[in-house]
């Protein structure tokens, strides 16, 4: 069955996008693969933590590069997302270590007390590297957006002024941001429903369930997330129009990308 869907998904994608498709497709496989080879570095007993850094920002770059066309726009998601994305992971870091959301939670016991607990992995840095890999996608995703719009609209008015386009920038980035968060909700109460209607079942208290480890985990998934995203916005704004305003005064904007 899932071959059956893989091939549609190729169909699809090569029918719609044509040799774009074709190459999202690719990426996809890309991604998978890098995906296979993180999982095995980890159980070989390396640092998870520092193997999903590496991770992130290789498959960042793959994306991006295998998304954008244009060198130009490389450049300032490259550099917009890794900051972003590196900050987030030292804040991160810290975060879940104090508030102590790393682990199973309660409701996960009775399935897990058949297994041994000595398998010598740290689940600190296991919850730390999910939350991460969560957050690639969402920072990419605005920061690629965003870029692609000023870059559109610096193409079409080459008489905009740093200010002027900065704000063009933020402006489409309030639309983005707004289905950024509504889609990570949604992603949210679609993965979380068979523990919500768990918890309501068991009839937890309302101080219950905002203690709950398992609830808090994937609450922090989505916070992370929109935070990437908030942070993203700004930032790219900013350095598209340092970039492009310098290399436009050097030469022909073009002759850069």
């Amino acid at each position: 069955m899932n071959s059956i869907l893989l091939v549609i998904l190729l169909l699809l994608l090569s029918f719609i996008m044509g040799r774009n498709g074709l190459k999202l497709f690719v990426t996809i496989l890309i991604n998978f693969f890098i995906m296979l080879l993180f999982f095995i570095i980890i159980s070989i007993g390396t640092n998870i933590f520092l193997s999903c850094i590496i991770y992130v920002i290789f498959i960042s770059i793959i994306i991006i590069c295998r998304i954008t066309k244009n060198k130009f726009k490389r450049r300032c998601c490259i550099l917009s997302s890794g900051i972003i994305l590196l900050l987030l992971c030292g804040f991160l870091y810290i975060f879940t270590y104090y508030s102590r959301t790393y682990g199973f939670g309660y409701e996960s016991y009775e399935e897990i007390n058949m297994f041994s607990y000595n398998i010598n992995i740290s689940f600190y840095q296991i919850t730390n590297s999910v939350i991460i890999i969560g957050l690639v996608g969402t920072v990419i995703d605005t920061a690629v957006s965003i870029c692609s719009s000023m870059y559109e609209i610096f193409t079409n008015n080459k008489d905009l002024n740093s200010r002027k386009l900065f704000m063009s920038g933020m402006n489409i980035g309030r639309d983005i941001l707004g289905t950024t968060v509504n889609t990570l909700l949604f992603a949210f109460l679609g993965e979380g429903i068979t523990l919500l209607l768990l918890l309501y079942s068991c009839n937890y208290s309302l101080l219950e369930l905002f203690n709950n480890k398992t609830l808090i985990i994937e609450f922090i998934k989505i916070m992370f997330s929109i935070l990437g995203s908030l942070f993203v916005i700004p930032l790219s704004a900013f350095i598209f129009v340092n970039l492009v305003h310098r290399f436009d005064g050097e030469m022909n904007l073009n002759e850069h990308i």
